[in-house]
C-alpha cells in the first residue's frame, strides 16, 4: 500500500512539474532592455470596484469577456496578432499599455475599464481602447489594423512557443455564495452581427464602437 501511495505522489509531482515547466517562457524570446515575462502566457484583467465581471486580457492582448473576444489582426488578409509583454501606467496604475509591429509600424494599444455609468451606481465595466499608430520608417508604407469579434477566438490558441488554455469559464451561476461566477452568454449560431454607423451590434445589441474619424497625433 504505502508503494502505491509513493508512486502516486510520484505521478502527481512529475504532472505539476511538467505543467509548471510549460508555463515558464525562455527569456530569449523577450528583447534585451525592454520589458520581459517569466510566464509564457501572461493574463491581465481591468474592472472597476464593485463589477460584478471584469474583462481578461489575453495572452495574445486580445479583449475577453464573458460575452465575446476582441482580437486584433493586421494585414490584407489580416493575420491575427500576438503580444505577451504588457505594462501598467506608471508601473501600478490600472491601465494596461502594449505594443503591435507591422514592420517599421508600430501600434501602440492604450486599455482601462470605467464604470458605465457613474450617476446610476451601475458598475458594469465599459472598457476603452486607444489605438496609435506610427511609421518609424523613412519609406511611405500603408499598413492595416483590424478587429474582431468572434464568441471566442478558440479555448485553445496557438502561440509561436506552444499550446495554452487560457479563457475564463463562461457563463458561471454560482451555487452558493462564494462559489466561481462569471456573467455571460451561451453562444447562440443565429446572432446577426451589424453595423449602425460607427456602430458594431449583436443581434442589436453594442459590441464596440470606434471613432470614424480618428485623430493625428505625433510623437
Amino acid at each position: 500500500m504505502r508503494r502505491a501511495i509513493v508512486g502516486s505522489l510520484l505521478s502527481i509531482l512529475v504532472s505539476i512539474s511538467a505543467d509548471l515547466n510549460a508555463q515558464m517562457a525562455n527569456p530569449d524570446i523577450d528583447k534585451s532592455g525592454q520589458p520581459f515575462s517569466y510566464l509564457a502566457y501572461s493574463t491581465d484583467e481591468i474592472a472597476v470596484q464593485n463589477a460584478p465581471m471584469g474583462t481578461e486580457i489575453t495572452p495574445a492582448g486580445y479583449l475577453y469577456t464573458g460575452y465575446g473576444e476582441l482580437m486584433f489582426s493586421i494585414g490584407i488578409p489580416p493575420r491575427p496578432l500576438l503580444q505577451r509583454i504588457r505594462t501598467l501606467e506608471k508601473g501600478y496604475l490600472p491601465i494596461i499599455h502594449y505594443t503591435y509591429w507591422d514592420g517599421a509600424v508600430r501600434y501602440n494599444l492604450t486599455t482601462f475599464a470605467d464604470a458605465l455609468s457613474n450617476q446610476n451606481n451601475d458598475p458594469s465595466p465599459l472598457n476603452f481602447i486607444r489605438v496609435i499608430a506610427k511609421n518609424t520608417g523613412s519609406a511611405t508604407r500603408t499598413s492595416y489594423f483590424a478587429v474582431a469579434v468572434p464568441y471566442t477566438c478558440g479555448a485553445y490558441d496557438r502561440y509561436p512557443w506552444g499550446l495554452v488554455s487560457h479563457l475564463l469559464r463562461r457563463p458561471v451561476v454560482p451555487a452558493k455564495p462564494g462559489d466561481y461566477s462569471q456573467p455571460g452568454a451561451e453562444f447562440n449560431p443565429h446572432w446577426v452581427y451589424e453595423f449602425t454607423g460607427d456602430l458594431a451590434t449583436r443581434s442589436g445589441k453594442a459590441v464596440y464602437e470606434f471613432s470614424t474619424f480618428p485623430g493625428l497625433c505625433c510623437g
